[in-house]
């Protein structure tokens, strides 16, 4: 009676004879498992982070992420190629969805590229419990004196953040939509509009000098250029912000020059 081998076994046999197993039944054979991984790699990858992300359009940003999973992946292949044959002299380290599934380049790819979604989502939710716990701590901590300092809570690419108007130097157009808050610690890019933050911003020392540029009133130190001309504001920090002419009246009014 003969021997009952495995699948892995099997598989292993028609490696090591190619002419029993054509090359198209070899990628039938392989093809449920190397289509699950690369269908689960994107996937992961787009839960892992919200998009559009920082401004970008939404495709810019998935191109971005799937190009970096490719050459994670590529790079995973490259070190697992003499891995395997330390694990098995014919390649097969492990059965996954069907035999030998860390035997194929596609598959191992796909591997490197679920590894970095995974890798992007644990990042994320290490970044979302740091910014709670800087939230707590700023409830816990704040002076006093800060208890009437108003703020507000504005839509951001990953969730909500909360903004003290007056730590805000200025505010731009983002790239691809929303905006970008500068800070003299950095910048927080959120989604509303220009439009829309000169509404919020409007009774908060904030006014539009650029078609560009909302700028906080309290922090300008100067404004440089020729009266009836386009200039530039200097604020406390020696950032320039660009003023129009069109707009130069408006900031001279509320200046009280």
């Amino acid at each position: 009676m003969p021997a009952v081998l495995s699948s892995t076994q099997q598989w292993a046999q028609l490696q090591d004879s190619p002419k029993h197993m054509s090359w198209i039944a070899s990628f039938l054979y392989q093809l449920p498992s190397w289509l699950v991984l690369w269908i689960t790699s994107p996937g992961v990858i787009l839960l892992a982070r919200r998009w559009p992300i920082e401004g970008q359009h939404r495709l810019a940003h998935l191109g971005r992420h799937l190009l970096i999973a490719l050459v994670f992946g590529s790079v995973f292949l490259f070190v697992s190629i003499p891995l395997r044959r330390v694990f098995h002299p014919n390649g097969v380290v492990w059965s996954f969805f069907g035999p030998s599934v860390f035997k194929s380049g596609p598959q191992f790819i796909a591997v490197g590229a679920l590894c970095y979604g995974l890798l992007v989502l644990i990042g994320a939710l290490l970044d979302t419990r740091a910014r709670l716990r800087v939230i707590e701590g700023n409830g816990n901590t704040e002076p006093e004196t800060k208890a009437d300092t108003p703020r507000l809570v504005i839509e951001t690419r990953s969730g909500q953040a909360i903004i003290s108007p007056a730590e805000v130097l200025w505010v731009e157009p983002g790239v691809g939509g929303g905006c970008v808050l500068r800070t003299e610690s950095g910048e927080v890019r959120v989604r509303p509009a220009l439009s829309e933050m000169e509404e919020r911003f409007a009774d908060l020392g904030f006014v539009r000098v650029h078609r560009s540029r909302l700028v906080n009133v309290s922090r300008i130190v100067e404004v440089k250029g020729g009266a009836h001309r386009e200039g530039d504001a200097v604020l406390d920090t020696g950032d320039v912000v660009p003023v129009s002419r069109r707009r130069r009246g408006d900031l001279e009014v509320r200046l009280g020059s």
